[in-house]
């Protein structure tokens, strides 16, 4: 994906739905590790990185979890936050923060409007994301459209 521009070492991309944007980040990462909270959906994510090798994995995780192989360069997490209960999406924020390294990038990619079924209202979720974690972090937006936006974040 062009939201994590370049090669990166270790990538974790949260709720990977069916694989599309894993296989995007599959080929900027020497490990990834997509995550999905079903055993469908990690099926799936396991079928869209099939032939990128040991240097991917589909893991069965619902967040908040334990994250196995941290800590991460980068982490991806895309469309996820407004289905998060409140005290969900605050445990998710810690876990997030203590998984990057130093240094690290956060790619947060959701809808700005609302849909059905979320927990929580999409407008700022991201910024409350970040607010969640207890780390300063410098954002810089990556696109922004009437319903959608991506944003690249470092701790700074």
């Amino acid at each position: 994906m062009n939201q994590i521009a370049g090669a990166h070492g270790r990538v974790l991309e949260l709720a990977a739905g069916n694989g599309s944007k894993s296989r995007a980040l599959a080929t900027r990462a020497l490990r990834l590790d997509a995550t999905e909270a079903t055993a469908t959906g990690a099926q799936l994510v396991a079928a869209a990185l099939a032939g990128h090798g040991m240097r991917t994995r589909a893991v069965r995780l619902a967040v908040p979890g334990r994250f196995a192989r941290a800590p991460y360069d980068a982490a991806m997490v895309a469309e996820l936050l407004y289905y998060l209960m409140p005290r969900a999406m605050t445990q998710t924020a810690s876990d997030v923060a203590r998984a990057l390294r130093p240094g690290g990038t956060l790619v947060l990619a959701h809808h700005r409007i609302d849909f059905h079924g979320f927990a929580q209202h999409a407008a700022h979720i991201q910024l409350r994301f970040l607010a969640q974690t207890g780390q300063r972090w410098h954002v810089r937006s990556v696109r922004r459209t009437m319903r959608w936006i991506v944003l690249a974040c470092c701790p700074s």
